[in-house]
């Protein structure tokens, strides 16, 4: 028995064997020994050029800045995670793909406009920052001449003018050009944590990936921030010979894409592997105000044949979204659960959006402001995907559009156990998305007399009239759901889920596949709640992290 206990002690790694690493760019030197704060490394390089063992984790110290890629060289192994974290005080650790373009090297120009010698990078796509923001790009030297704050590149040239007009080589801002395509990439690996790092400005083309690249299984991306890259802030993704399954992205502030949208959960065009089981929870998403090419989330495989499997998303916040493709896209999905998360904020195209191939995506439980949604578009648009089920949201306020349209072949779905507070034009449901639908035990509160409430292949109806000409919503009510509270202008702020006293509370119907806020099967005894409601207590989409 003795010397079987010894051969099981063996068997299993200890973390007392775990080695600590740390990383200073300003006094670290890379000859050192590199395991206490204070005989730290300096560079990435050496990072990536090292070995590590399950449990290791390597510490950039706070307040230090990166112009390097961070390639994760070892995988760790179940609760033995390769960790790369912050230590010491102050802001995080910046990874940044710009380098700085010294205000030495500008020459004057004409007009506004100084000019450099600069060649962009493989692969890249073109931007210049002035103190950390974008400035414009134009298409012609005499345009940034005429323009402050644009840039122009021709060839080897850049041609860039200050956002207030003034003289580049001695007005003692930072100008930043693209350096790098990725700022973080697990490089295949899997059991590997990615914390409390601040990933910015990585500028590669549509060939390339973005800020945090997660490629290889049970990886974890919690307490970042990135953003302000011309791809992804953070992308998930199965590569020939790689799985990307079971990774997990929480707990972080991601936004300000200015060619994509937000975060990418990807099945490539690649045999024998998957992109399953993934995570996207409790993080806030944004796109911000002033780009147009923002959108948020995209889940989606490469066709028919390579399909993302079994996504999980809640417990969200996400909103703001100028980008002229839909905010929160599904296509070539399986089994995507969509559920507990707040959808707020200005869009200028549709919030949420299904196309293409799939299946079995689940909307439940979420808390829907149309309000800030552009005029003539639909808060949900459904289409192509069968099966697709609504369950248990919340819809508020109006843009003249519709809160929820099945359009082209999204046949066999379900809208059931809803509440559409203040909204006028409810469902919208296309000719060809008729076949198996079913809608009922919603709940219509606050309608405007009269209104239009569906519309039923080419014909709008009132609510009475929907019930009769469509046989949907014969058990849907308009009775007030007595919500505790409403925060039009800070919806986070609003409480919105169903209490016990309020006549939805188990008024509804059973829908097979719902859950609660939190995802824990809905139904706890009796009859399912109308609405939003959770088992528990606590904010479902959480807040943004402490740093």
């Amino acid at each position: 028995m003795l010397a079987l206990w010894l051969l099981l002690c063996l068997a299993i790694p200890s973390l007392a064997d775990a080695t600590s690493y740390y990383v200073h760019a300003t006094n670290g030197d890379d000859s050192s020994a590199g395991t206490t704060a204070a005989n730290a490394w300096r560079t990435i390089a050496k990072v990536n050029a090292s070995s590590f063992s399950p449990g290791d984790t390597i510490y950039f110290a706070r307040g230090e800045t990166w112009r390097e890629e961070l390639i994760v060289p070892d995988s760790g192994t179940s609760g033995n995670y390769v960790t790369f974290d912050a230590y010491g005080a102050g802001a995080l650790p910046i990874i940044s793909g710009a380098d700085v373009k010294a205000n030495s090297a500008f020459s004057a120009d004409s007009g506004f406009a100084y000019s450099a010698s600069y060649s962009l990078i493989a692969n890249g796509s073109m931007m210049v920052w002035e103190n950390g923001v974008r400035l414009t790009s134009r298409a012609s030297q005499a345009l940034v001449q005429a323009n402050p704050g644009s840039f122009y590149l021709t060839g080897s040239t850049l041609y860039v003018s200050a956002t207030d007009g003034s003289d580049i080589r001695s007005n003692g801002k930072v100008y930043e050009v693209p350096g790098r395509t990725v700022g973080v990439y697990t490089n295949r690996q899997d059991f590997t944590k990615i914390r409390f790092l601040h990933v910015v400005q990585t500028s590669g083309d549509d060939t390339t990936y973005g800020g945090i690249v997660v490629s290889g299984s049970d990886n974890i991306v919690e307490y970042v921030e990135s953003h302000d890259h011309r791809r992804h802030a953070v992308q998930i993704l199965s590569e020939t010979g790689i799985n990307g399954n079971r990774n997990i992205v929480q707990y972080s502030d991601l936004y300000d894409t200015w060619g994509t949208l937000v975060i990418s959960v990807f099945q490539q065009n690649v045999a024998t592997v998957t992109c399953a089981d993934n995570i996207i929870r409790y993080n806030d998403i944004y796109g911000g105000t002033v780009d147009t090419n923002s959108g948020l989330l995209t889940i989606h495989g490469a066709d028919g044949t390579h399909q993302v499997l079994r996504t999980r998303i809640y417990g969200n916040r996400l909103h703001d979204s100028l980008s002229a493709n839909q905010a929160i896209q599904f296509y070539d999905v399986v089994g995507v659960r969509f559920y507990g998360n707040w959808v707020y904020g200005t869009f200028s195209s549709n919030p949420i959006y299904t196309k293409t191939r799939g299946s079995g995506v689940f909307i439940m439980a979420n808390f829907i402001n149309m309000a800030g949604v552009g005029a003539n578009i639909d808060a949900m648009f459904l289409q192509d995907i069968s099966g697709t089920r609504v369950l248990h949201n919340i819809f508020y306020g109006q843009n003249g559009r519709w809160a929820v349209r099945f359009h082209t072949n999204a046949t066999n779905g379900l809208v059931r156990n809803n509440i559409f507070h203040t909204v006028s034009k409810v469902i919208n449901v296309d000719a060809s998305a008729q076949s198996g639908f079913i809608m009922d035990w919603n709940n219509a509160s606050d309608i405007t007399s009269g209104a239009t409430w569906g519309k039923w292949g080419a014909t709008e109806y009132t609510f009475a009239n929907w019930k009769t000409n469509s046989s949907q919503d014969a058990n849907t009510t308009e009775v007030d759901p007595q919500l505790p509270s409403i925060n039009a202008t800070n919806w986070p702020a609003s409480n919105l889920f169903v209490p016990r006293t309020s006549p939805m509370f188990h008024a509804g119907q059973h829908a097979q596949g719902a859950r609660d806020a939190r995802g824990r099967r809905y139904y706890m005894g009796g009859r399912p709640t109308i609405g939003p409601f959770e088992y528990g207590s606590g904010d479902p989409a959480g807040t943004r992290v402490a740093r």
